[in-house]
């Protein structure tokens, strides 16, 4: 009713539930891919307002506060390994009322990365999830390859194992469209051999 949109306007960070009770924010903040400089004032300033902070790297977590002259923060573990238990400790947050900064080693939480399950889990309670916009690897990647940018398909991390690995990049591939994706360091000689046999020059 009215004495909710007045709530959510005179406080944009919060907002109240059907219950009456205040509901803090996730906030996806995106970070530095390489240089901290990327950091945008709004990320600095989330991340120094937020009480907790979800992290995919807890370790790159705190260089960045040390950066920022940040201490004090409740830091959680949110690694692909313990996705679930990151995303209760957040959810037990946002019940209490705290805004949580959710931050991935480098550039947009989320795409291809373990925040996805936290965003997910936040979204069915009905929390507020605000993005922070910033850096992004898909983006930046785009933005210099040279090539043809939309439309596109974003393919995430490719499987691990050569025969799942071709046969998405054979029906990713089948459009024509460019394709971008992300790849782990230790793989990227047999992926690039799978990429040239099934994609050929393009």
């Amino acid at each position: 009713g009215n004495g909710l949109r007045a709530a959510q306007a005179a406080s944009p960070a919060r907002r109240v539930s059907a219950g009456g009770l205040i509901m803090a924010t996730l906030f996806v903040v995106a970070t530095p891919i390489g240089n901290l400089e990327d950091l945008s004032p709004r990320a600095a300033r989330v991340l120094a307002e937020s009480p907790v902070v979800a992290a995919e790297s807890v370790s790159r977590a705190k260089k960045l506060l040390a950066h920022l002259g940040l201490t004090g923060k409740w830091l959680v573990s949110c690694r692909e390994a313990n996705r679930r238990q990151a995303a209760a400790k957040v959810l037990q947050a946002l019940g209490d009322g705290k805004d949580v900064a959710l931050i991935s080693d480098a550039g947009t939480p989320g795409l291809s990365d373990p925040g996805q399950a936290v965003v997910e889990e936040v979204a069915k309670l009905g929390h507020r999830i605000s993005p922070v916009a910033g850096p992004s690897a898909l983006a930046a990647a785009l933005s210099v390859a040279g090539i043809k940018q939309a439309p596109f398909v974003f393919l995430g991390f490719l499987p691990a194992k050569s025969g799942a690995r071709k046969r998405l990049l054979e029906q990713a591939g089948a459009g024509g469209w460019s394709l971008v994706a992300y790849e782990a360091p230790h793989r990227m000689a047999d992926t690039a051999r799978d990429l040239g046999e099934v994609l050929g020059e393009r």
